[in-house]
């Protein structure tokens, strides 16, 4: 999972899936797969932009199409560290297939690093604490110096 989650796309393709979309968003014939492409792209590149577009996919698609989208979707969250967007993403995804291996796999990654910046967040709450508690005692020990003398 940590591979797809890292894949990026070549420039040449990006290019490539780039013009395709202008192309055919300039004629006014645009296909929801050759979105879908550039999207996909995207989410390995310009991710916030690419999420604009799954954003606006995954409203119009089959059931088929919208497991791509939900996925990607909550791949592009997952990079961003908008985990909780992610998780959303992935478990509509799994509440319309349960068993979607991948699908869970993403989950689990989402939680784990979820979970990690959590305990590094209150790593860095704890320490922030401790020094503003040294502070206090600090101006506390020097006032009763002060006063004592």
């Amino acid at each position: 999972m940590e591979a797809v989650v890292c894949d990026v796309v070549s420039p040449e393709d990006l290019l490539k899936f780039e013009k395709k979309y202008s192309t055919e968003l300039a004629k006014g014939d645009l296909t929801k797969d050759t979105k879908f492409e550039y999207a996909w792209c995207l989410i390995r590149n310009d991710i916030n932009k690419g999420i604009v577009l799954l954003d606006e996919l995954v409203h119009k698609g089959t059931k088929d199409d919208q497991r791509d989208y939900l996925f990607y979707l909550a791949i592009g969250n997952y990079k961003l560290k908008e985990y909780e967007r992610g998780l959303k993403s992935i478990r509509i995804l799994l509440k319309n297939e349960p068993g979607n291996t991948q699908a869970l796999d993403l989950e689990k990654l989402i939680v784990k690093a979820m979970r990690k910046d959590t305990l590094q967040g209150l790593a860095c709450l704890n320490v922030q604490l401790k020094s503003e508690i040294y502070i206090h005692l600090s101006q506390i020990h020097l006032n009763s110096v002060f006063h004592n003398s």
